[in-house]
């Protein structure tokens, strides 16, 4: 069975290579198609995800230690 439409969803976590908990459906998108949308954009955005974090809380951090 080919895929045939495209969801965008909102998810807590990811890993393990798939979702850890449920996900919420937010829109179809029939401006993509399904074989232009790969597991790995997943992997990428979770990864800048976690990037963004630890930069934030270094942020946080630097941030008090100035006071």
């Amino acid at each position: 069975m080919a895929p045939t439409k495209v969801v965008e969803v909102r998810y807590d976590h990811f890993g393990d290579g798939g979702f850890r908990h449920g996900c919420t459906f937010l829109r179809v998108r029939e401006d993509k198609l399904p074989k232009n949308c790969l597991l790995e954009q997943v992997f990428q955005q979770s990864a800048i995800q976690d990037i963004n974090a630890f930069i934030e809380a270094g942020l946080a951090t630097a941030g008090a230690n100035q006071k």
